[in-house]
């Protein structure tokens, strides 16, 4: 608890809109340096990790270091990385095309370009009779959290926003994620949970909440098997969601749930197949092997992150991926 309670507190650092952001600063010891199993990132430079309580967004800098990220109107739900996810190719935040239309029922849409993005937001034709939970309940921040009470201000302020907003648009899915995150900030759980839930009855088929949900499940609550349930889920919804299958992984391998199956291979070469250009996802696999001591498939996995790469023209990255399979045994 004392380690989720500091990296919290690491988040709330810098906020923007109603969602704190934290930029982790990685020790210089190449662009695999930012790759760690226990929190599994992408590649990335001096920083390597920009996070959103409950659905931690780790980014891979492009080759002339820029990091491009867009905030919707009340929270910040998207990081756009050459190659990575919630802008990949054509992926909105709500891990939806762009190009997606308010027609879908229970969905979260996003479309736009060049930096001007209109998030479409339908519930699902029954949303009237879910019932919500009470945005007006007072945000108990808990004793046990250690937040300042300069931070604890903070929260109360957005707090207070996230409940004008919802005054106005009961069913906004950007202001009841934002304010679950504020919940779970705060040590209430179960109020996040109920937030996120409820998100995730409005609106099915978008991808946040249950990755929400999965993180607050295996991170806070230790419920793994509803983690599992919520992070597959999100997959379904949006296969392109890559954080999810990186999430997974840690929970089958780090968390040691179902660790002795075939989850932890099982869900990268899954991810792998709906995300072809995610490096990581070889070398997580690659790792995982040679700690097996399959070394055949380990190199296997190499050679592919190799050869995406030199696809993506990062030389540098193919060359230290090259040089972790000459080493192996």
């Amino acid at each position: 608890m004392r380690e989720r309670t500091e990296k919290r507190k690491e988040q709330l650092a810098t906020y923007k809109g109603a969602s704190f952001i934290s930029q982790t600063k990685a020790p210089s010891r190449g662009l695999l340096s930012c790759l760690d199993r226990k929190n599994p990132l992408r590649f990335g430079g001096d920083f390597c990790s920009f996070a959103i309580y409950g659905y931690n967004v780790h980014c891979m800098q492009t080759q002339s270091n820029k990091t491009y990220f867009i905030a919707t109107s009340v929270v910040v739900v998207l990081i756009v990385i050459a190659g990575w996810q919630y802008l990949r190719g054509a992926i909105g935040p709500s891990g939806v095309p762009t190009n997606a239309t308010s027609t879908v029922t229970g969905s979260v849409g996003v479309t736009g370009a060049g930096g001007q993005y209109t998030v479409n937001e339908t519930p699902v034709a029954n949303a009237g009779s879910i019932k919500a939970p009470d945005f007006h309940a007072p945000l108990v921040i808990g004793a046990s959290v250690g937040l300042s009470q300069d931070v604890e201000t903070r929260l109360q302020k957005q707090y207070a926003e996230i409940e004008a907003a919802l005054e106005k648009e009961p069913a906004s899915f950007n202001a009841w994620i934002s304010l679950g995150q504020l919940r779970a900030i705060a040590g209430d759980y179960a109020g996040a949970e109920a937030d996120w839930q409820y998100m995730s009855a409005l609106y099915p088929k978008n991808s946040i909440s249950f990755g929400n949900l999965g993180s607050l499940y295996m991170d806070d609550i230790k419920n793994y098997p509803l983690s599992e349930r919520e992070y597959t889920q999100a997959i379904a919804n949006n296969p392109q969601d890559t954080n999810s299958y990186r999430a997974l992984f840690s929970l089958y391998t780090d968390y040691g749930y179902r660790k002795e199956s075939s989850a932890a291979p099982d869900i990268l070469l899954q991810g792998t197949k709906n995300n072809p250009k995610a490096i990581d996802f070889y070398v997580l696999l690659a790792r995982y092997y040679a700690g097996k001591g399959d070394t055949a498939d380990a190199r296997t996995q190499y050679d592919a992150a190799v050869s995406q790469a030199k696809a993506q023209n990062n030389a540098i990255l193919a060359s230290e991926i090259q040089a972790e399979s000459d080493a192996l045994k």
